[in-house]
């Protein structure tokens, strides 16, 4: 049986659409928070890669989205 990890995290975040000022600020916090949850590098870095595209398409092209983490 695999190892669990017992830190566990239940967040959610919102993304105005339109304000780039604010854009990928969503990304940088779940990457903050996956950090200090101690998951390894490699999915770090991927979940910050598609939360941030993520992100930068709500805020392109929709009015508002939510991000559940």
């Amino acid at each position: 049986m695999g190892e669990t990890n017992q830190n566990i995290y239940s967040g959610s975040f919102n993304i105005e659409g339109g304000n780039f000022n604010s854009a990928g600020t969503v990304s940088t916090s779940i990457k903050s928070i996956l950090k200090k949850l101690e998951i390894p590098g490699e999915i770090v870095r991927r979940a910050a890669i598609v939360s941030y595209e993520a992100e930068i398409n709500v805020v392109s092209y929709a009015k508002k989205a939510m991000v559940t983490l």
